[in-house]
């Protein structure tokens, strides 16, 4: 087996565990090792064992593997965002998905330390947020967002996902989010 046998990250659940098996069952053929070589190869699959595994735990308590209890349907973005958590402390982060009252960031593990010391990240928690909307060719509008924590997870040994719930906007960020929202809809 070689690297470019491992799984990708795109495998269902179901492959993903499969592949895990398959490897186990490696391990298990490769017995008691007797020499250098078999050690290093018996930890090799160890490893890649250990690493699907977490893998496959991931997808599996991962938002995406829920099912969808949304009120209001999301569209995907990529865009910069800063989030702010109760602490003070900031982090730039990736806005990847939009709806009407929510939306859900990409941190990276700095980005959580920076915006929420300890890792102290619990449903309930406030949290605010700004990123801008391009919403016409050449017309940009800041939102400014408190919100709530709804879940929180990681999804890597870097990557971080968090679902947050819009509470309140400075301004007219609420039906400036919803336009946004509803404009792309319509397109897509």
């Amino acid at each position: 087996m070689s690297i470019n046998d491992l799984p990708s990250a795109s495998l269902s659940e179901e492959e993903l565990a499969q592949q895990v098996a398959e490897l186990e069952e490696r391990v298990k053929r490769i017995g008691q090792p007797v020499n250098s070589f078999e050690w290093r190869r018996r930890a090799f699959f160890e490893d890649l064992v250990r690493i699907r595994r977490q893998q496959l735990d991931a997808l599996r308590q991962s938002p995406s593997s829920r099912p969808n209890r949304r009120e209001f349907p999301r569209i995907a973005v990529d865009l910069p965002a800063e989030i702010v958590g109760p602490s003070g402390g900031t982090a730039q982060v990736r806005l990847v998905n939009l709806a009407r009252r929510g939306a859900g960031f990409v941190l990276s593990h700095d980005a959580v330390l920076a915006a929420f010391p300890r890792m102290q990240i619990t449903p309930g928690q406030s949290a605010s947020v700004q990123f801008q909307l391009l919403l016409s060719a050449c017309k940009h509008v800041s939102i400014r967002a408190q919100c709530k924590i709804v879940w929180f997870c990681r999804v890597s040994e870097d990557d971080y996902r968090m679902g947050l719930q819009f509470s309140s906007f400075e301004g007219d960020g609420n039906s400036q989010v919803e336009r946004y929202v509803l404009t792309c809809l319509n397109y897509s």
